[in-house]
């Protein structure tokens, strides 16, 4: 390359050669052009300065393939630095320049020229590139047309794709979340969109990519800029948090327990739900799966968790009361409980939707449930029923086994009897033994009705102490109740005519006549001596029930139950008729009882001397021979129970037989 002021003077002499016709010089090739540390911003225009440019010769900014740009981008010389403007510049170029000398009229000009030097130009890092969140959904499901500066949603621990879109070549880029540098996952650009990935996130993030340009020549620092556009992404609370009970796990009927959440996020809100265990979610002797709760003392035993789509509450669980703040470990409240009750646990989290104050909340299920076991009610009030040879249960709390035992302590013990638990949210559960899914041997009552004999009374004949032990059948959880039972024999009761007489009658004991599970009057004490009790008229034979009580001072109260069939008069509205009304002297006829009943005996009368002998009635027509008529003669029928010779009632209809008249009679 030329010295410095060599250029003007050797461009004067071609200029002076061509201007005598002496020769034709060519441009001069190796003009100074001042381009090595020439930069733009991404889509600016370069000014390309040519020093010394000759007069007469036109310079054209032709691309690295020395393809001419236009004529727009060409000038001529004037002797002195000329500047051509580039068009913009979206990416380094190497520019190169085309020197042509502008012919002498009547002369063909020389060849063209390029010059020596090239023109490259730097282009600088693009901050407007556009950013978007690839693969996750916005924080409002609601919003038809999201954008890509909207929050976005992502699960505890996901890791969000960033798109840089139109990305430069030569350029590296890389994420800052929330001001932090991300170092390890810069991507290098290509002319399109590449994909950074964030890593784990656990909190709501701000995210913005820098771009880096590096240049290799010594002593050219790295560009460096952030890009304008941010992301907000939201991230859920943390699902696989430990959530136990704080204590026994085990409560007593209407006790409190406490779940705790360890190691919670101060950014999230903690709240509990709980549900009572139906029968069909006791599992047992089965691997840990992750729909499973372990029931904490009780190995082999899991209860299944239900479905819980994120924030949708699940069928029959209820709320325990506010939530809480995190922070660290969160202790929420079950109170009151009654039954055995799996809880679990929801982490709501608010998003801010930037730039203003505006929340969006956000709800997850953490993956962890605890179950709480409850005791059986040791207060309830059973209601004990001695009928027959049997001791019954009645009004025991559902899920529960009672065991009866006669002397607190004696280790002996008969069959429980087990009170169903109905299934609310699947009635296919409701099939008594067959929902338990226990091995057992029990008496089973599947719904109110005729409970199992628990105790054979048939040798109780003096009074006995009893002691109750109540046993939940799905956990084994047991409880003896708070009171006992005093089991005294049930009183003897017979029947009379319109009347039950109870002998002997306990002076302690209160006896109510019942008819078909009703009462009929108020209870009478006992006298200690034979007590009747009147009953109503009745058209049938009727079963009475005397239920006998003593003060519940004494325990438990025992219903004492002694059952009486009061035989009803037989009816009296039966058809009488004869078979022959008229009949010979000495004649025999007989006496025709319709539809008679049996159990009764039919007496056929004459006035109030019986006829032959009574018979009993057999359902249908019964007929009762009158022997010999010698008169005319009225016949009345007798009826009187077999069982019972105090109950008779004499038919209302009567028969009349008359003699015919003898031959030769006038008439």
């Amino acid at each position: 390359m030329a010295a410095p002021r060599d250029i003007p003077l050797r461009a004067a002499r071609d200029r002076l050669i061509d201007l005598l016709g002496i020769g034709d010089s060519y441009p001069l090739s190796d003009l100074e052009v001042p381009g090595d540390l020439l930069k733009v911003p991404f889509g600016g225009t370069a000014k390309i300065a040519i020093e010394d440019a000759q007069l007469g010769v036109r310079y054209q900014l032709c691309d690295p393939d020395e393809v001419a740009l236009g004529t727009a981008y060409e000038d001529e010389g004037k002797g002195a630095e000329l500047l051509i403007e580039s068009p913009a510049v979206a990416e380094d170029v190497a520019y190169r320049i085309r020197a042509t000398k502008i012919g002498l009229p009547g002369k063909v000009p020389q060849a063209e020229r390029f010059l020596t030097q090239g023109a490259p130009v730097k282009v600088g890092i693009d901050s407007k590139l556009p950013l978007r969140i690839v693969n996750a959904p916005p924080l409002d499901p609601a919003h038809s047309d999201p954008q890509p500066g909207d929050p976005y949603l992502v699960a505890y621990g996901a890791s969000a794709e960033v798109e840089v879109g139109d990305s430069q070549e030569g350029v590296d880029y890389s994420l800052i979340l929330d001001q932090r540098e991300v170092s390890g996952l810069a991507r290098a650009g290509n002319l399109g969109p590449i994909v950074l990935p964030t890593g784990p996130l656990a909190e709501d993030t701000v995210v913005q990519v820098r771009a880096t340009k590096r240049f290799l020549a010594a002593g050219r620092e790295d560009e460096t800029v952030v890009l304008e556009s941010k992301l907000y992404l939201k991230v859920r609370a943390n699902p696989a948090l430990t959530v136990s009970i704080e204590g026994a796990p085990i409560v007593d009927y209407g006790g409190d327990a406490t779940i705790k959440v360890a190691a919670t996020q101060k950014t999230a809100h903690y709240v509990a739900y709980a549900c009572p265990v139906a029968d069909a979610d006791y599992v047992r002797d089965a691997a840990a799966a992750p729909d499973l709760a372990p029931v904490a003392g009780k190995p082999g035993l899991q209860v299944r968790k239900p479905a819980r789509p994120d924030g949708a509450v699940p069928a029959g669980y209820v709320r325990l009361g506010d939530a809480a703040a995190g922070g660290s470990d969160v202790k929420l409240a079950a109170n009151a409980l009654t039954e055995d009750a799996i809880v679990i646990v929801q982490a709501i989290k608010q998003h801010r939707v930037e730039p203003g104050e505006q929340t969006i909340a956000s709800a997850v299920w953490l993956e962890q449930a605890a179950v709480v076991l409850v005791r059986p009610d040791p207060a309830r009030a059973l209601r004990l029923r001695a009928q027959g040879s049997s001791l019954q249960v009645h009004d025991g709390q559902p899920g529960v086994f009672y065991y009866v035992t006669p002397e607190a302590g004696s280790g002996i013990e008969k069959l429980p009897a087990y009170f169903h638990k109905r299934d609310p949210r699947d009635a296919a559960q409701n099939k008594g033994i067959g929902q338990l899914g226990v091995e057992i041997d029990f008496a089973v009552a599947a719904d109110p009705g005729v409970r199992p004999p628990l105790l054979d009374l048939a040798q109780v004949n003096a009074e006995r102490a009893l002691s109750l032990r109540a046993v939940k059948a799905q956990t084994g959880v047991d409880v003896n109740m708070a009171r006992g039972a005093l089991l005294v024999p049930v009183p003897v009761v017979r029947a009379g005519a319109g009347k039950i007489i109870v002998a002997a009658s306990n002076a302690q004991d209160l006896h109510q006549l019942n008819l078909d599970g009703s009462p009929l009057g108020t209870p009478l004490p006992g006298s200690g001596t034979d007590l009747v009790l009147d009953t109503p008229e009745i058209a049938a034979d009727t079963v009475f029930e005397v239920v006998a009580t003593r003060a519940a001072s004494q325990g438990m109260p025992v219903e004492r139950v002694a059952r009486v069939t009061l035989l009803a008069r037989p009816d009296a509205a039966l058809a009488v008729a004869a078979q022959l009304d008229t009949v010979a002297r000495d004649a025999a006829t007989g006496i025709v009882v319709r539809a008679s009943q049996r159990g009764v005996d039919y007496q056929l009368m004459a006035g109030s001397t019986a006829v032959g002998t009574a018979l009993p009635g057999d359902g249908g027509d019964l007929v009762l021979p009158t022997g010999p008529i010698v008169s005319d003669t009225t016949f009345s029928v007798a009826a009187t129970r077999a069982g019972n010779r105090e109950l008779t009632s004499v038919l209302q209809q009567q028969a009349t037989v008359k003699l015919a008249a003898a031959a030769g009679d006038a008439s």
